[in-house]
């Protein structure tokens, strides 16, 4: 008997609909999941034929990656944390905004934390730790000296 995922229909862009899987994009543009996959990340691996016809096809389907399940397996939190010293000061949310906006351009979430909390804050929570005031964010930068794990932005005004 054939695998019922393989014989399944494909799902199609509905709104009533559960959320496409890459196996749909495979079997509605003819090719393996390990092509799909290859086409989205390698574009360059796949000839321009195939990876045309995985395009519609994530189109046809409204794919999209499930960033969740894609930082999970690679083993990152998919964020960036900022350690703000005054969440009213508008400099500082000028500030966040800029970064916000780089941050989304490149498939990262921003958390924004008090940096008062600082102590109580798991620095692994993230890929990266942006400390808008060095002198209350000490802790953070103590436990990450120890932890040795993500990439650390100072911006202090000092």
């Amino acid at each position: 008997m054939p695998n019922a995922a393989r014989t399944a229909k494909p799902r199609v862009k509905d709104s009533a609909l559960p959320t496409a899987r890459l196996e749909d994009v495979a079997q509605l543009a003819g090719v393996s999941v390990s092509t799909v996959s290859r086409a989205l990340q390698q574009p360059h691996m796949v000839n321009a034929r195939t990876r045309a016809a995985v395009l519609q096809a994530v189109e046809q389907t409204g794919y999209r990656v499930n960033m969740a399940a894609r930082n999970l397996r690679m083993g990152r939190t998919g964020a960036v944390l900022a350690l703000v010293p005054n969440l009213h000061n508008t400099f500082h949310a000028e500030v966040l905004s800029g970064i916000s906006e780089a941050l989304v351009g490149q498939g990262l979430s921003l958390l924004v934390a008090d940096a008062r909390q600082a102590a109580r804050i798991d620095p692994r929570r993230a890929d990266g730790l942006i400390l808008l005031d060095a002198l209350i964010c000490a802790p953070v930068l103590a436990a990450q000296a120890r932890l040795g794990r993500c990439p650390t932005v100072l911006v202090d005004d000092h």
